[in-house]
């Protein structure tokens, strides 16, 4: 996937891709207005990801999770709910 997003560089010059993980971004505090999680999500630590987004985004920063299926009774959808909840309560 990332090899794919390299390839929108020359439709979109100011795309920057950093070779690091949700947990530990290296990204300047307070530097992101949206953080963007696709599939990858169940992969991580719930805990220290909304540690990071906290870390990391400006005031009134959202986070964003595409999933394309929720199964309500499937532990880690619940999970990611409370999270995203925890990060954004308007959602």
């Amino acid at each position: 996937m990332r090899l794919k997003a390299a390839e929108l560089r020359q439709y979109y010059p100011n795309l920057k891709l950093k070779n690091a993980s949700d947990e530990h971004t290296g990204l300047l505090e307070h530097s992101i207005d949206m953080v963007v999680s696709t599939q990858a999500f169940h992969w991580f630590d719930i805990g220290l990801f909304q540690k990071e987004c906290n870390r990391i985004l400006k005031p009134g920063g959202k986070v964003c999770i595409i999933w394309n299926h929720r199964d309500a009774s499937n532990i880690v959808v619940q999970k990611m709910q409370k999270s995203v909840k925890n990060i954004a309560p308007s959602f």
